[in-house]
């Protein structure tokens, strides 16, 4: 792994993350629709707001902290990482009907290769936002 890499991978996550917030935050029926069997009520649109601000917040202090090369970056990555655990934690015990198989399964995998991912990454970041 070149120096830089771990780096540009959390801009690239980062990045994504921030576009996934931005749409639950523009449109949490449409998308929420996908995610969830049944239409989405007003509450649900609520929480996946709240959830899109998370991700949006996340998201862009990564991507910033990875382009600006400073300090922060390994944090970031950290807190996208806790982010990340409780997204898998909340799809695996969800009640069965909450959400479809398949949302349950890629949801479930994405997040643990996130975490995953932050979890083997972090020690190679420094603070200068590249790997050790």
């Amino acid at each position: 792994m070149n120096v830089d890499e771990p780096a540009r991978q959390a801009l690239f996550i980062g990045v994504g993350r921030a576009a996934l917030g931005a749409g639950l935050l523009l449109a949490p029926r449409t998308l929420g629709r996908v995610l969830f069997r049944a239409r989405v009520e007003n509450q649900a649109q609520v929480a996946l707001r709240l959830f899109a601000g998370r991700e949006i917040a996340l998201g862009l202090g990564a991507a910033l902290a990875a382009r600006r090369g400073g300090p922060g970056l390994r944090g970031w990555v950290e807190a996208g990482a806790v982010a990340d655990a409780a997204d898998v934690a909340a799809m695996v015990l969800a009640p069965p009907v909450t959400l479809r198989p398949a949302t349950r399964l890629v949801g479930a995998v994405a997040g643990t290769s996130a975490t995953a991912w932050a979890l083997r990454t972090t020690d190679r970041l420094a603070d200068g936002g590249t790997a050790a």
